[in-house]
């Protein structure tokens, strides 16, 4: 259904990958099966550790024209599974270069909205993506997004859970094995996990997935016949090198908040060898800003035109959300100062006593030039407001309990970037009310900067227990809902 497809590439470019598709579908499959071959033999050396099956290797967009002579050989049974110990980290897991996965986030960018009607969709960067196609543990992005895809293949009212999708995508991979759509052996029946899979055949999975759902999926293709062009990718721009420049969009929120490796803009060449280059051209904004200036001087009405765009749709609108992010993060420091600055004076407030010598009558003199003038009785007034302000969210509000006595600790640990919004407003929101209101508890953040981090909330006890909650991908409530269930007698709704 190439009408469906959100990105194309011209007729003479798609029968170029036509023809590399079907050179190389032989040689593959030989290959392919030789190997699952030699692991149900348990003849694996460890030479092989580490390279995983070569699915495809081609940017061909079409799933439909297979190679007659390549045979589905479904494997019967989960009995079959090899033991196989986990992967280290793969040899070469530098995936960025491959055109399936670009399709891939154009994809889940563009059809975000039809998407997320059949379960949740997360919040993610090429970067996150990326991250998940490579990790060998793991990884609640590529989790979520497999489990979204797989409910919109088979068109479910309940979603696919998180925990069960792999199984699910098994299935679904013998059944299109036998119907001849997918003319490759199941990974999932030669490795204990997904994650052992080699990188880039995850890639090309999750690029047939992507073209079932958009041939079988019911909300797919009704967006698609109501407003064809709003689902739609044209190319973002060519040079006079004739070079086709693709970018896929992103979410703005997402990578104003950390630009390093968020973004990508490809570029693709069809050669008169019948092969074609696809290559990654720049991957964060300051590559952007490298290749507009490569087009500075240029005169050439197509290279203005892809300069003056470079600049317009990705360039101006981030830095316009990076400025304004960091003008609301000047904002917060501010009022964080404040509130440093009025539980001060509330301090000195509480430690004044009047003097004990009584021998003398105590007398109050107001005198234009004492400190209690009306502008400072005005400030006072006001200052003291905004305390009772600051105090009483303390004293309410979720989290606003005493915590059980045997509680010692806790310890928050979370990273700013990907799946940890929920841990991120819960050291805000909640947390503040916790600590002052359980002042005798020790209570640590750690805020790290390196991805992929998984947020955590880890509770210790006076017999040396330790409890601890995940936060990824849960809001600020939730965790603290399961934090009080942990650590107070009364349930935590009525906190």
């Amino acid at each position: 259904m190439s009408s469906a497809r959100p990105v194309r590439t011209s007729a003479r470019q798609s029968a170029l990958r036509e023809q590399e598709r079907h050179e190389q579908s032989e040689s593959r499959f030989s290959r392919i099966s030789s190997r699952s071959e030699q692991a149900l033999a348990g003849e694996y050396s460890d030479a092989t550790q580490g390279q995983g099956l070569s699915l495809a290797t081609s940017a061909s967009l079409d799933v439909t024209d297979m190679s007659p002579s390549v045979q589905p050989h479904p494997i019967e049974g989960y009995s079959d599974t090899v033991e196989i110990e986990p992967l280290q980290p793969f040899v070469d897991p530098d995936i960025s270069h491959l055109p399936e996965l670009a399709f891939a986030y154009g994809f889940l960018v563009k059809f975000k909205s039809l998407l997320k009607q059949s379960g949740p969709l997360p919040d993610f960067t090429i970067e996150d993506l990326e991250t998940g196609m490579i990790s060998v543990t793991p990884n609640a992005c590529v989790a979520e997004i497999h489990a979204n895809l797989l409910s919109n293949l088979q068109n479910r009212k309940k979603a696919v859970d998180t925990h069960a999708w792999q199984k699910v995508l098994s299935e679904i991979l013998d059944t299109k094995q036998r119907t001849g759509e997918y003319p490759y052996e199941n990974p999932l029946r030669l490795y204990k996990s997904y994650y052992q899979v080699e990188p880039r055949d995850r890639v090309e999975i999750l690029k047939d997935l992507i073209d079932w759902v958009l041939q079988e999926g019911v909300a797919i293709r009704s967006g698609i016949e109501q407003d064809p062009e709003a689902f739609s990718v044209e190319p973002f721009g060519t040079d006079k090198e004739k070079w086709v420049y693709w970018y896929f969009g992103a979410d703005l929120e997402m990578i104003s908040s950390h630009l390093d490796g968020a973004l990508r803009v490809y570029r693709e060449k069809a050669l008169r060898s019948k092969r074609h280059i696809w290559e990654t051209v720049a991957s964060d904004l300051d590559g952007i800003k490298a290749l507009v200036d490569t087009f500075k001087d240029s005169t050439v009405r197509v290279e203005i035109e892809l300069r003056d765009r470079l600049r317009t749709d990705i360039i101006e609108p981030i830095e316009e959300r990076s400025l304004q992010n960091e003008k609301k993060q000047e904002r917060m420091e501010r009022k964080m100062q404040k509130i440093a600055e009025l539980h001060e004076i509330a301090a000195l407030k509480s430690t004044r006593t009047r003097s004990s010598n009584r021998t003398n009558q105590v007398r109050y003199t107001f005198d234009e030039e004492e400190d209690f003038e009306e502008e400072d009785v005005l400030y006072n007034i006001v200052m003291a407001s905004r305390l009772g302000s600051i105090v009483s969210d303390l004293r309410n509000g979720l989290g606003a309990v005493r915590l059980r006595p045997d509680v010692r600790k806790v310890t928050l640990r979370y990273s700013g970037k990907s799946d940890n919004a929920g841990a991120r407003y819960f050291a805000r929101e909640n947390l503040p009310r916790i600590q002052y209101n359980n002042p005798s508890i020790l209570v640590e953040v750690q805020k790290l900067k390196e991805a992929g981090v998984v947020p955590e909330l880890t509770v210790e006890f006076a017999n040396s227990d330790v409890k601890k909650i995940s936060c990824s991908r849960i809001q600020s409530s939730e965790i603290c809902k399961q934090f009080l269930s942990v650590t107070t007698d009364a349930p935590a709704s009525s906190a």
